[in-house]
């Protein structure tokens, strides 16, 4: 039952943004909503799981950090700005069936966010009292991924915010290590998720949720479409940045 009242919950807080932008014309007002839906998820599977030990209140504040800074620097940042570009183009390629094209987008969103999400159900539910060994671990990566995403993203604010920085890549901090360190953290908090779900009965299956969102963040809406954004105006110096940094996992700079 909670399952089924988190699905709808989730469809209705999607469908409504949708409605929302359909006024606006700003769809990227989802990129905060995806960071929301989350902890709003984590809350429901914790109370319907009824089980508030200590190990599941932790979970459940820490994924409700790493979700909830997120959802709120991405809102905050997109506040009174233009519609992103990647959305843009997703009107001005699909025309006249712009409308169809993002609510399709919105429609993948939910399923994604439900069923990637789904082994925090089972944590929740039949996690047990006692920490085990891939609890730990799950948890400590968890908090690093809240954190270090912060950390990425605060440096770049702090970085544009710099009137003579404009029209210059950032390549200092965490930024000199991966071209997207917010994506690979992004990415760290769902392996985190996995590790808390390895103990459970058929717990490997949560493999699938980072595994997933590797490839998202990597070939589908992350890495890919950003930087094809980036290169149309910064071509050349984004190519010597390109050439020296790691595009996800953060590492040493090549010469």
């Amino acid at each position: 039952m909670a399952f089924l009242l988190n699905c709808i919950l989730v469809t209705f807080i999607f469908m409504s943004v949708w409605v929302w932008q359909l006024k606006s014309k700003n769809a990227g007002v989802v990129d905060a909503v995806w960071g929301v839906i989350f902890p709003i998820q984590a809350l429901v599977y914790y109370v319907a799981g009824a089980n508030f030990n200590l190990k599941n209140t932790l979970i459940l504040c820490l994924i409700s950090f790493w979700g909830l800074r997120l959802g709120i620097y991405l809102a905050l940042r997109n506040i009174g700005k233009p519609e992103d570009k990647r959305y843009t183009q997703i009107r001005v390629e699909a025309g006249v069936k712009a409308d169809q094209k993002i609510l399709s987008f919105y429609l993948m969103q939910v399923v994604l966010a439900l069923l990637l999400f789904t082994p925090v159900y089972f944590i929740f539910r039949n996690g047990g009292d006692d920490f085990v060994f891939y609890d730990y671990v799950g948890i400590v990566i968890l908090a690093i991924a809240g954190i270090g995403e912060a950390l990425a993203d605060e440096q770049l604010r702090a970085f544009k915010a710099i009137l003579e920085n404009k029209g210059e890549i950032m390549n200092k901090g965490l930024w000199g290590y991966s071209r997207h360190p917010n994506y690979f953290f992004e990415w760290l908090a769902w392996v985190a998720i996995a590790f808390l779900a390895l103990a459970l009965p058929w717990g490997w299956l949560a493999v699938i949720s980072p595994t997933v969102m590797f490839y998202l963040l990597t070939k589908g809406t992350g890495i890919s479409m950003t930087e094809a954004t980036i290169l149309a105006t910064k071509a050349d110096k984004y190519q010597i940045y390109m050439s020296s940094t790691s595009a996800f996992f953060p590492w040493k700079k090549r010469k």
